[in-house]
């Protein structure tokens, strides 16, 4: 399995930096954040890509046949729950960065400006690597299942088939069709 990297504790330091940038006022402070603030996208950034390769890794290890089916499809799920709470943890992270950028002029601090841009882009990019290796993972199924010929079938039934009993479950199920028979 998968063991994948942390982001919630270098994006945390950046948004207070980036906080701090706001409402700093001298340009001494403002100079010495902006410095903390590259060192911060410096750590965020080198998470990202630890985060990527390992997905990159895991895929390529799956197409390869490396990894059995079964553990591609439960990686697949643990993905969905793992996207689902990077993306809890990320998107207000993602908001407050992207409300200083809204509430600035580029004009007013290009450099801070484009490193915020820069914040946001990797946070966003660090949810959608969830996204697409499972992407990757459930096409990678697929084609494997078809390639077999592993086709899904219903089973046989066993015995005689009573169809009064089977019409009378499946229209109980749905009154508005047995109202609709019985005008």
């Amino acid at each position: 399995m998968l063991d994948f990297v942390n982001i919630k504790n270098d994006i945390e330091p950046l948004v207070a930096v980036v906080e701090a940038f706001n409402s700093a006022t001298s340009r001494a402070d403002r100079a010495s954040l902006l410095g903390q603030l590259r060192y911060q996208l410096e750590k965020l950034r080198a998470a990202d890509e630890k985060l990527q390769a390992e997905l990159g890794e895991f895929y390529e290890r799956a197409s390869e046949g490396s990894v059995e089916t079964a553990e591609a499809r439960q990686v697949a799920l643990v993905l969905r729950e793992d996207e689902s709470a990077a993306a809890k943890i990320l998107l207000p992270r993602i908001r407050s960065l992207q409300r200083y950028l809204t509430g600035t002029s580029l004009n007013d601090d290009p450099e801070a400006h484009q490193l915020l841009q820069k914040a946001v882009n990797i946070a966003v990019g660090y949810v959608a690597g969830y996204q697409n290796l499972r992407d990757q993972l459930i096409r990678l199924g697929a084609e494997r299942r078809a390639a077999a010929g592993d086709v899904p079938r219903a089973r046989p039934v066993l015995g005689e088939i009573d169809y009064e009993a089977l019409t009378r479950g499946i229209v109980a199920r749905f009154p508005k069709i047995l109202a609709a028979l019985a005008k």
